[in-house]
C-alpha cells in the first residue's frame, strides 16, 4: 500500500469565481471552516474571493482512487443596498467539465446549521437553486457538495478544476 502523501491527483476545485452580476455579492466561509464534524454554522469574516481561501482543497492519491464526497458551507452577502428578489445560484461551470469523475451540486441552507444537519442530498442540485430574496446588508448559507466517483488503481490526475457559480435572476 502506498502512503497519501503528496503532490495531490487533483488540484481543486477552486471555485474560483463566485459571484455573479450582482453588484455589493460578498462571498464568506462559515465559522467553523474545518472539515470534521463541525462543520458549518453562521458566517464568519473570511471572505472567498479571487483565489483566496479555496473552498476544497487538494484531493490526495487514495480519494482519487476510492472516490468520495465532501461538503462545504459558503454564505454570500448582499453589501449594496438594494434588495435581491428572486435570484437564484446557478452552477455555470461544473469540475465536470475539466475532470468528468468530479461532480459539483449545490444546496441552499439554514445561517447556522452544521452539517450534521444540513440539506439531504436530493436537496443539492449540479444546475441551479433558489429562488432566494435577500435584503440589503442580509446573507444567505450555500452549501456545496463535491463528489469525486473512484478512478481506479490507476486514475487519472488532473490540475486547475474549474467551478463557476454565480448569483443570477
Amino acid at each position: 500500500m502506498q502512503p497519501d502523501i503528496s503532490p495531490p491527483d487533483i488540484y481543486g476545485p477552486d471555485a474560483a469565481s463566485l459571484g455573479g452580476g450582482f453588484a455589493g455579492l460578498k462571498v464568506y466561509q462559515c465559522l467553523n471552516w474545518a472539515q470534521d464534524d463541525n462543520h458549518g454554522g453562521d458566517i464568519s469574516t473570511i471572505r472567498i474571493y479571487d483565489g483566496l481561501n479555496k473552498i476544497f482543497g487538494r484531493i490526495g492519491r487514495v480519494i482519487n482512487i476510492e472516490g468520495g464526497t465532501q461538503y462545504r458551507k459558503t454564505h454570500w452577502k448582499n453589501v449594496s443596498d438594494i434588495a435581491w428578489e428572486n435570484a437564484y445560484v446557478v452552477v455555470v461551470t461544473n469540475a465536470s467539465s475539466s475532470c468528468p469523475r468530479d461532480l459539483i451540486s449545490i444546496a441552499i441552507g439554514e445561517k447556522e446549521d452544521l452539517i450534521q444537519n444540513k440539506p439531504n442530498d436530493s436537496s443539492f442540485s449540479s444546475i441551479k437553486v433558489g429562488p432566494v430574496t435577500v435584503s440589503a446588508g442580509d446573507y444567505f448559507a450555500v452549501w456545496i457538495k463535491e463528489t469525486l466517483t473512484a478512478g481506479g488503481s490507476t486514475p487519472e490526475r488532473y490540475n486547475a478544476v474549474n467551478v463557476v457559480l454565480e448569483l443570477q435572476e
